[in-house]
């Protein structure tokens, strides 16, 4: 009984979902009693046809709209095939496989948070076996736990109407698949967790389209980042087996996260003609030609969050909205630059410091004063995360390399969304989330890439 509560003991291999249940279990107990998004929205038990008919859903009633179809007639049919243009069909594939199995009736919310609970479990799990190598297994074991008391994670990835997004999921399997690609490093047969990562980072996108965009600009940076490492080895004359593993594996990782895209690119290649991930950046375009007053009774949130910056910059784009609005939001945007950009950072402050309780729009709040020290912090630790990754002494690893990799791709990627996108407080949470878990496995690689140096220089002294 006492090896019950012993961690040494369910540290071991074979202990393992004994932890995973742990962990699982805390997870369920903050999506249903601690992770609500305001209050209001603490509807876990309302089944598929009552959150279609609850004021509060937005997206998630489209979502649900082609659950429901897919669940009741195989697949979307004509009248709704709409939705799968603006959003991948992730999360409504995966909503109707639960109404499949449980019935119309089934409790939607809760069983998502019971699935998403899963993924973090997973992931936590996979964190601890990183720090259980660099710490005792009570520092290991709790550490995973200790973030999730952060407001943002809490809320933004357990709570009951963030996942009803389909968002949470996206970031789990995006994270499965930073720590699985750092994984495969460590290990003499690094093929079974590449092609892991690979299937993560694919999965990632069919949850949320701005995830194809993170996932194309990975794979973009990947082809510059290997090519760069041939020609510098080549004209080095010199064989590095640790770079040879790197690129093996980053090749990996992006061939199979675009293998896995490849069946919804030919569906839309097949009845859109377009190889398009979805259609959204079509509106988006649109958008930013509308006149301001177009935006009003509704959409004012579209409006303070920069939709329309094109017509701001250049009165004269003012609706030319038509089947060439993105060539003259790209060409407004370069002939214009420091004034549109301008435009987005009179703004982007007040998306970045908002409250947790905030969606779209940014409001203020009592407690505004902390939460506008933790945005400084997460802040700050990315400006610190993405310096340390590009000039410290070890950033010729593999594990730097790697996280660099992401860590770049991402900030180009977002850079990309949020020069031509309307901000929402939500499009910023991700990447406080992201920057938290890179923190920590910065700090686990570089604990790890000290004791090699420390060996190597006991090594020296004895030779």
């Amino acid at each position: 009984m006492n090896s019950l509560f012993n961690f040494k003991y369910i540290a071991n291999k074979e202990n393992l979902s004994f932890l995973f249940f742990l962990y699982f279990l805390f997870f369920i107990l903050i999506s249903l009693f601690f992770s609500n998004l305001g209050g209001e929205y603490g509807h876990i038990f309302l089944s598929p046809d009552a959150i279609l008919y609850n004021k509060y859903f937005g997206d998630p009633k489209y979502h649900l709209t082609a659950a429901l179809d897919i669940a009741n007639n195989g697949w979307i049919g004509v009248n709704n095939d709409w939705i799968f243009n603006l959003w991948p069909p992730g999360f409504a594939v995966l909503e109707a496989a639960i109404i499949k199995i449980f019935g119309q009736n089934v409790p939607l919310i809760f069983i998502l948070q019971l699935v998403i609970s899963g993924l973090f479990a997973t992931v936590s799990l996979l964190l601890f076996s990183f720090l259980i190598k660099k710490f005792n297994v009570y520092i290991a074991f709790i550490i995973p736990l200790l973030i999730y008391y952060i407001p943002v994670l809490k809320v933004f990835l357990l709570g009951q109407f963030s996942v009803s997004f389909g968002e949470p999921f996206s970031i789990a399997f995006f994270i499965l698949f930073i720590l699985l690609a750092i994984k495969s490093l460590d290990e003499d047969n690094p093929i079974k967790y590449s092609i892991l990562a690979g299937l993560f980072l694919g999965l990632s996108t069919y949850f949320r389209s701005y995830f194809e965009t993170i996932q194309v600009l990975l794979s973009i940076s990947a082809f510059i980042l290997i090519l760069f490492i041939l020609v510098i080895n080549f004209f080095k004359n010199a064989k590095n087996v640790e770079y040879n593993k790197f690129i093996k594996i980053l090749f990996l990782i992006v061939f199979i996260s675009n293998l896995i895209m490849l069946p919804w690119r030919l569906y839309h290649l097949k009845y859109q003609n377009s190889l398009k991930w979805v259609f959204t950046a079509d509106l988006m375009f649109q958008n930013q030609l509308r006149s301001s007053n177009s935006f009003l009774n509704g959409a004012e949130w579209l409006l303070i969050g920069g939709a329309n910056t094109a017509c701001r910059v250049n009165q004269d784009t003012c609706g030319k909205v038509d089947e060439n609005s993105k060539k003259l939001v790209i060409k407004t945007w370069i002939n214009n630059p420091i004034k549109w950009y301008s435009l987005k950072f009179e703004i982007i402050d007040e998306y970045w410091f908002s409250d947790i309780k905030d969606w779209t729009k940014p409001k203020t709040y009592a407690d505004v004063d902390l939460n506008r020290i933790f945005n400084y912090i997460v802040l700050l630790v990315i400006i610190i995360s993405v310096l340390y990754l590009l000039f410290n002494k070890n950033n010729k690893t593999s594990s730097n390399l790697l996280l660099s990799w992401v860590y770049i791709s991402l900030i180009l990627a977002y850079s990309a969304i949020f020069t031509f996108a309307h901000f929402e407080v939500r499009y910023f949470y991700f990447p406080k989330i992201i920057a938290i878990y890179i923190l920590i496995l910065i700090f686990v690689q570089y604990k790890k890439n000290n004791k090699n140096e420390i060996i190597k220089q006991r090594e020296d002294i004895l030779e």
